[in-house]
């Protein structure tokens, strides 16, 4: 039986992309193994792992990656060159739903976006005698040595009716963790600043029920999973689709908890979906409302009356929260610097949730504008930056103590020039300096309460794996109201036991 082993290349949470690759591999016969947390496991361990799995039927190893966003990755960088130098014969695949860049040449091949179909192609052609896959060759020849796949037109993998998930035993999930689930696959809409791959789709894209039932009971009967972040770009598109996996719900021996992101003015706009959302126990919303300045909401595609928007969160707070108390988490999504924000706009912003959101989540963001990469997916926003009147500025550390003072050093002052946020930029209403200043007040100063920080985590940032002091995941009450009582900006040593536990289970395999 041929064999793999496959990396999330994560922190916090479990691999969703790691997970479902090796569920289809496995209906074709391969014996793929999932090694989740990564970035976490001290690099000699991941080492020994390697050496204590790799067999005559080893036939790659697989390595999946969130967006273009690695933590910790200096670990993930150093040892896949080991692997590559230690075990040249075997392969080294990459993945995820976006390119990523020069840091990972040492894998021999990378297949960006729903990768099934490309990676099938790609191991028929490595083990099966199979037709060369269709590489991106101009990616390839531009970026990086690594063999390149972009399965969005060449391998396409939406819909995909059977897109199920289910864990192992040596997967090693304990009571209380959040299982990870996608209901349908792309997004209906195409908003200028997103670069997701599945832009403006039509028709069904949605799972089949009985998949669903079927994942759901088996993680519940094998793990005791009951509680799911949902992969979707954006679960409540349309209220049908919403109804069909209530319906799947209500057959379940128990209520899920699950987490997702939620088109606020569609929620705003469909009384109804409010009702099937609670119906199918998704009460943890991520709202991607951006902006509450109307130019800025009509140039993204978000179009709504903030005026109209802004009461109607209100009104769906106030029914979630009579529904299901503190089980409802509502996070706000905002970003700084949009074309057509001003300051002023930015500032009234900041009064509204001072005054009618502080109980609940706000996740503010700096404007993120990418240089265009030939062949990738870019963005509206990134194609069109110069005609829209940004432009480039450095930098520099007289600047940035001039103009940010005493938050210089903190957590919001991410930025960094080039390949993971983007470029340093200013327009004729503010610049880069303005977005992270205003990020950075609206927690501290919004959510600074007599000297005290009553920011909570946001409503997916509950799957993250809180523990006791003994490393054992929290159960679902019980990370709310630690979530209700104080802001935790990271999960801690405790988490780390956790890891760790994990870690000494999967060598003693």
């Amino acid at each position: 039986m041929n064999h793999c082993l496959i990396f999330g290349v994560n922190n916090y949470h479990r691999s969703a992309g790691a997970h479902r690759i090796a569920s289809h591999l496995r209906v074709q016969g391969w014996d793929a193994e999932v090694v989740d947390f990564t970035v976490r496991w001290p690099i000699e361990k991941l080492k020994e792992l390697a050496k204590s799995r790799i067999t005559s039927q080893t036939k790659f190893f697989g390595f999946s990656f969130i967006f273009n966003r690695v933590p910790l990755e200096e670990i993930a960088v150093e040892f896949i060159s080991w692997m590559k130098e230690t075990y040249p014969h075997i392969i080294l695949i990459g993945g995820g739903q976006a390119f990523m860049t020069e840091k990972f040449q040492s894998l021999d091949y990378y297949v960006v976006g729903y990768g099934e179909y490309g990676l099938d192609a790609l191991l028929q052609y490595l083990f099966s005698n199979g037709e060369q896959p269709k590489f991106d060759e101009s990616l390839t020849a531009t970026y990086t040595k690594t063999k390149i796949i972009t399965t969005l037109h060449k391998y396409p993998a939406h819909p995909l009716p059977d897109a199920i998930i289910k864990y192992e035993d040596r997967d090693f999930y304990v009571q209380h963790e959040f299982g990870q689930i996608e209901f349908s696959r792309g997004c209906k809409f195409s908003c200028a600043f997103c670069n997701f791959p599945i832009l403006g789709v039509k028709g069904d894209y949605t799972r089949d029920q009985e998949s669903v039932y079927e994942q759901l009971m088996h993680n519940y009967d094998k793990y005791g999973i009951e509680n799911y972040t949902i992969a979707d770009e954006t679960f409540n598109d349309y209220t049908d689709k919403i109804t069909k996996f209530a319906d799947v719900v209500d057959r379940l021996p128990w209520k899920p908890f699950m987490a997702s992101f939620i088109r606020a003015d569609l929620l705003v706009s469909r009384k109804k979906d409010r009702e099937e959302l609670l119906r199918m126990g998704v009460t943890a919303h991520y709202y991607g409302v951006e902006t509450f300045n109307e130019k800025a909401g009509k140039y993204i595609g978000k179009g709504m009356n903030p005026d109209k928007l802004k009461e109607g969160l209100i009104e769906v707070k106030d029914f979630f929260k009579k529904n299901v108390g503190h089980r409802y988490k509502g996070t706000i999504a905002l970003i700084a610097g949009l074309p057509g924000e001003t300051k002023e706009s930015l500032e009234k912003t900041k009064q509204w949730i001072k005054d009618h959101w502080r109980d609940q989540i706000v996740a503010p963001n700096v404007l993120e504008i990418h240089k265009p990469i030939p062949g990738a997916r870019n963005s509206a926003l990134d194609n069109d930056y110069e005609k829209l009147g940004y432009r480039e500025i450095n930098l520099d550390e007289e600047t940035m103590i001039k103009r940010l003072g005493d938050i210089v050093d903190h957590e919001v002052f991410d930025i960094k020039v080039g390949e993971k946020a983007g470029f340093s930029w200013a327009n004729n209403d503010m610049d880069i300096y303005d977005a992270i200043k205003w990020t950075s007040d609206i927690g501290h100063k919004v959510f600074n309460v007599g000297g005290i920080d009553i920011r909570k985590p946001a409503a997916l940032n509950l799957a993250q794996l809180y523990c006791d002091d003994q490393g054992n995941p929290l159960d679902l009450d019980s990370r709310i109201m630690l979530s209700q009582s104080k802001y935790e900006k990271t999960l801690g040593p405790n988490f780390q036991i956790l890891v760790d536990r994990y870690i000494d289970k999967k060598l003693s395999l």
